[in-house]
């Protein structure tokens, strides 16, 4: 009987108290008892199960390859179109520029024009006041 408690303490790590054997260093709660592990794996469990729900939860906000590869052609697309635009605008823009620059130089010479003709009958005016004579 003392055989089989030796035994037993040596199995479970535990020294009889009238053994003559060394004691060891092993407590008691070191090896976990079938309780405390099923409580492990249980939160173990649970806390996989959350990630995987997280997981899932990221994954129904994601949209799929085939919508994201038809939302990709269809921007680059627009894109394309916007570049277009954008370059019929800037076409318009400098045919724009060029018009005013036109414009400008027809007004500064028709105002040369008119202020030349303004000299000429004021010259002859002078001219014909300080003669007395009529102009012919």
């Amino acid at each position: 009987m003392i055989v089989r408690m030796l035994a037993r303490s040596e199995a479970s790590g535990t020294v009889h108290p009238c053994s003559t054997a060394p004691r060891t260093t092993r407590r008691r709660h070191d090896s976990p008892l079938p309780s405390r592990l099923a409580r492990r794996f249980d939160r173990l469990d649970a806390s996989i199960e959350s990630g995987f729900h997280r997981i899932y939860e990221r994954l129904d906000r994601m949209v799929s390859t085939e919508v994201f590869t038809v939302n990709q052609a269809a921007m680059n697309a627009r894109l394309e179109g916007l570049t277009q635009k954008d370059a019929a605008l800037e076409q318009k823009i400098d045919r724009t520029e060029e018009h005013r620059r036109s414009d400008r130089r027809t007004t500064i010479t028709s105002l040369f024009s008119a202020g030349i003709a303004i000299l000429l009958a004021v010259s002859g005016w002078v001219v014909t006041a300080l003669n007395n004579t009529p102009v012919p």
